[in-house]
């Protein structure tokens, strides 16, 4: 009674048993803790202690308690093994049925179809159970006897399709070696059979140049039909164009197994979607067809623009002050890099001059609207020189008001823009203002800072002012030009045919997107380039709106009606109904795929959504991506899981087409960017030399270099060429100078249009920096940059893989084409980083210092030119910008001698020549001549016997130059 007592008052037990289903404790029942958890009688003299999980129970020994450890764990053991023998059971059920289902397996399993494998054997409550197999264990389960794929697959489904899929790849491709051994001239490698055996729902192969993607598609083909996976109409092939069409079919039909695989281009399947959907002929436009007709029609309406009394005034509005797509002044890192800009894409106003900088040709193209009689950059009526500048040559001068006109591109503060001294452009401008006060000559300023206002107000304003000021009527100065021959005007500057090229491209753009009238994208922000946009979709509307009346007007439709209508379409609830499932895939294979567009991929996502368990095979090269400017968008490949969803990333890393050296810079040089898609290629070709080669020279000359080199390695045996440039305009000698190698055959296209060619060698022209080098520094207009894919951050990231393109043309060799002090950005970097390229000079070479300047427009480099007087220099920029001569050192004889404020001197690092700069003239120096008549020396300037326009007559007395 006592220890009742103390059991029940003091302890926290005065009743303990065990039953079948926990234990019994003061009148409650605690179910058995789980095996793995702690349950522990521990009997002392007096007081024994119960341990359940992490709390322990104490008492006294009693009577009515008079249990042991042994039947506590025999009766847990018993009920835990009763609880999990049902799990157990199922487990045992499920294994059965799932090593069977699997190993009877008969193909790749794919992602999607680890949703089927849960479902079908109920393997969510198997999961479940699975977690227990550690208790199951303990309690002498024999749970050895529980599949081990199962576990597997539950356990990490991802990596059980992996290893099942392996071993699916390896069987398959041992099964069908015969078939992968003989369908190609050369046995196929073994990523190529692993391509064609990987049967995921969506699979990417990224195909380096020369590693067989068509023969790819061909076999995957081949695979899958002789399979039974799908019949030969069930299996749809899209190719870009025509000619990859034909070339696909060429191939894929030799086997008679194929004949009945659909082979289209994109354009040709809509047109087949909506023809068979509405069960009529489908009219494709002739604008669609000829494009010649279409830029015909598109001349015509814009020339009518003219003619429309609503509009003309838009349109000489438009031309007059928004026709160039004006860049940020923050994009350029340099002064220079600017004026290159503006040297490259030749600003002209409506005169015919090329001007300086945009603030200039709104002030120009004002004068010239307004009637104003006006020349730009004349020569100052005064024999002046700014300090270390030729003769002074104002911006604009106004005969018939007899004044001149000085832009400067200063704000308020006078601050410059970036790059531009501050201090010595204000003591220009300051020096200017003087001259034009000491000489009596009427100067009127306009800035940048009145910009936002309109330079031509602005300068409007100040001219009636001057005109009120000295009596004059501002009107009888002016003679306002007509629209004909405003009009006139434009069409023979070319720039009428250019604003027409510019609205055609756009209309195509615009029809190739998701776009409509009412949500065309827009330039965010206020400013020059909002305002150019505003004007230009008011004409482009226009335009645009013609062009759909008169595919109405004819019940026809272009190439993009073909991909939106067909889209369209296939959504519908009727498709397969009215089509008769004619277009109910179970493969798409798209070749060429680094160059889909999104109105592309969205046909393909909609085809194969309404297919039967469609799958997803694309071939293409991310490294060989050109295409962007008619809507192709690399990342669409780059990212490919963010459109289409999980893929299969395959590589092709075998290239039959260049050797190892040709390879290496290739391959290097487009990995620059880090974005581009890393794979190592391996080379079928071995070299033991140098195959990339640069040529410096005129491009004839180099050519005829090439060929000789090419011919002499052919040892007179024929062999194929290549000749490539980034503009068609740099071919037209092409055929004239190969026509004396008759045992070469030689080939002359764009790079764009290689892409798919090869030879044995290449030679590549014109790989200078420039508007129409290579790469092209031609900005691509906001107005078509707002319809086209994001553009990379990565500089000339597409120019990048063009190149790439072209070097990877070539079996064997590449020539490349460059001119001295013009090479291109792509060559200082194959330079700089050493590739494995040989850079041969020419003689001009040794005279050439790249650091020279140009001093007259401190843009350009100084490039050494021979003449019939022998060595000399002149500026690299063209000669509308800069003209400027300067003959060579004296005293080394080999490079050019450039000047500041004080100095003539040798811009040589190892040469001490220097003189004194004319002070009067700031841009001839000071030589020492002779007298005739007192035979005595002076030193005289050597502008002296320049023409009359340049000439400087000052001289100074020896003498009392040396006694100072």
């Amino acid at each position: 009674m006592i220890l009742n007592f103390l059991n029940k008052y003091i302890f926290n037990v005065s009743i303990l048993n065990i039953e079948t289903d926990g234990i019994y404790l003061n009148g409650s029942t605690i179910p058995f803790p789980p095996i793995s958890l702690a349950l522990s009688l521990s009997k002392g003299r007096f007081i024994h202690s119960l341990l359940i999980n992490d709390k322990c129970y104490y008492f006294f020994k009693t009577d009515q308690i008079a249990v042991s450890q042994s039947s506590i764990d025999h009766l847990r053991a018993t009920f835990w093994r009763g609880h999990y023998k049902k799990d157990f059971d199922s487990l045992i059920s499920v294994s059965r049925v799932f090593d069977h289902y699997v190993n009877g397996y008969p193909r790749y399993i794919r992602a999607n179809t680890r949703k089927e494998f849960l479902n079908r054997m109920n393997l969510n409550g198997v999961m479940d159970a699975l977690k227990h197999e550690d208790e199951m264990r303990v309690l002498d389960f024999p749970v050895n006897d529980i599949s081990i794929l199962m576990k597997t697959f539950c356990q990490n489904p991802k990596g059980f399709l992996q290893e099942f899929n392996d071993r699916f790849i390896a069987s398959k491709s041992l099964e069908c070696k015969t078939l992968f051994d003989e369908i190609e001239s050369n046995p196929l490698t073994d990523m190529q059979r692993i391509a064609c055996v990987t049967d995921e729902q969506n699979v990417l192969v990224i195909a380096g140049a020369g590693t067989g993607k068509t023969s790819t598609m061909r076999a995957k083909a081949a695979y899958l039909v002789k399979q039974g996976y799908a019949k030969p109409e069930e299996i749809l092939m899209l190719a870009y164009g025509s000619d990859a069409k034909k070339e696909l079919e060429d191939r894929v039909y030799e086997i008679n197994e194929l004949k009945q695989v659909e082979i289209e281009t994109f354009h040709s399947l809509g047109k087949k979607i909506i023809g068979f959907y509405s069960n009529k002929a489908t009219d494709v436009d002739v604008l669609a067809t000829d494009n010649k007709r279409y830029v015909k029609f598109i001349d015509e309406h814009v020339e009518a623009l003219s003619k429309n009394p609503s509009l003309s005034k838009v349109l000489i509005e438009y031309f007059g002050q928004y026709f160039y797509s004006k860049p940020s002044e923050m994009d350029f890192k340099s002064n220079q890099e600017y004026q290159a800009y503006i040297a490259n894409n030749e600003l002209r106003d409506l005169n015919g001059n090329q001007v300086k900088s945009f603030e200039e040709i709104a002030i120009s193209n004002y004068l010239f609207q307004a009637g104003i009689n006006f020349e730009y950059e004349p020569r100052y009526e005064y024999e002046v020189s700014a300090p270390g500048k030729n003769v002074y040559k104002p911006d604009f001068y106004l005969p018939d008001f007899d004044v001149y006109i000085e832009h400067f591109g200063i704000d308020r503060k006078g601050n410059t823009r970036k790059g531009i001294n501050k201090d010595k452009y204000n003591e220009e401008r300051q020096w200017k203002i003087d001259t034009h006060a000491d000489k009596g000559t009427v100067l009127i300023q306009t800035f940048s800072y009145e910009s936002n206002q309109g330079l031509g107000d602005v300068l409007e304003e100040k001219l009636k002012k001057y005109c009120q000021d000295h009596e004059l009527e501002f009107d009888e100065l002016c003679s306002r030009p007509s629209s004909e021959s405003v009009f006139s005007k434009l069409k023979e500057l070319g720039l009428f045919k250019e604003f027409s090229r510019l609205m055609g491209d756009f209309i195509n753009l615009f029809r190739n997107s998701h776009y409509t009238l009412e949500n065309i994208p827009r330039i965010n922000g206020t400013g020059y380039k909002s305002a150019r946009e505003k004007i230009f979709h008011r004409l482009f509307k226009h335009v645009y709106n013609i062009y759909i009346t008169d595919l109405d007007a004819k019940n026809s439709i272009d190439f993009s009606d073909m991909i939106r209508d067909a889209n369209s379409i296939i959504e519908k609830d009727d498709f397969h109904i009215r089509t008769k499932s004619k277009f109910n895939y179970k493969y798409i294979m798209v070749d060429e795929f680094q160059d889909i567009s999104k109105p592309r991929a969205d046909l393909v996502t909609t085809l194969k959504k309404v297919g039967s368990n469609c799958a997803l095979f694309c071939v293409g090269d991310d490294w060989q991506a050109i295409y962007r400017f008619t809507g192709s968008d690399v990342n669409l490949t780059t990212y490919f899981a963010d459109e289409f969803g999980e893929v299969k990333k395959l590589y092709l890393d075998k290239t039959f087409r260049f050797n190892d050296r040709l390879e290496r810079v290739a391959s290097g040089f487009v990995q620059e960017n880090k974005v581009q898609l890393k794979k190592d290629l391996n080379t079928h070709a071995k070299s033991n030399k140098t195959e990339v080669h640069v040529l410096t020279g005129s491009s004839d000359n180099v050519l005829r270099d090439a060929l000789v080199r090419i011919d002499e390695d052919s040892k007179g045996n024929a062999a194929s060429v290549l000749v490539l440039s980034r503009f068609n305009s740099s071919l037209k000698n092409v055929k004239g100078i190969s026509a004396v190698f008759p045992n070469l055959k030689v080939r002359a296209m764009s790079a764009h249009a290689a892409k798919g060619k090869e030879a044995e060698y290449v030679v590549v022209l014109d790989v200078v920096k420039g508007k129409y080098g290579f790469p092209s520094e031609i900005e691509t207009d906001s107005l078509l940059e707002s319809l086209l894919p994001k553009l990379e951050l990565f500089k000339h990231a597409e120019e990048r893989r063009l190149f790439y393109v072209a070097l990877s043309r070539a079996k064997k060799t590449v020539f490349i084409h460059t001119k001295l002090g013009y090479e291109s950005a792509f060559l200082k970097e194959l330079k700089s980083k050493k590739y494995d390229v040989n850079f041969y000079k020419n003689k001009l070479a040794e005279v050439y210092v790249e650091s020279a300047i140009c001093p007259q427009c401190g843009q350009g480099n100084l490039i050494p030119r021979q003449g019939d007087f022998g060595l000399f220099y002149v500026c690299s920029m063209n000669d509308d910008y800069c003209d400027e001569k300067i003959k060579h050192c004296p005293l080394c004889k080999k490079s050019p001698v450039i000047r500041n404020e004080d100095n003539h001197f040798c811009a040589a690092s190892d040469c001490d020549y220097q003189v004194d700069t004319c002070p009067e003239c700031g841009t001839g120096y000071l030589i020492e001549r002779i007298n005739r008549k007192t035979k005595e020396s002076f030193l005289g300037c050597s502008q002296s016997h320049k023409d009359t326009k340049n000439r400087c007559n000052f001289t100074k007395n020896i003498k009392s130059v040396r006694e100072v």
